[in-house]
């Protein structure tokens, strides 16, 4: 439980930064995904 507790204040700003703004980094990690697909059947 204390695992949690400290997870969730290290992350805390960026938790409520999500329900104020609703905003994630999801497409620069589906951006990302690609890049490295193209990598990997370029090599």
């Amino acid at each position: 439980m204390k695992y949690i507790a400290r997870m969730m204040k290290a992350y805390l700003e960026r938790i409520l930064n999500y329900f104020a703004y609703r905003t994630t980094n999801a497409r620069a990690e589906g951006i990302r995904s690609k890049i490295v697909l193209i990598e990997k059947i370029a090599c």
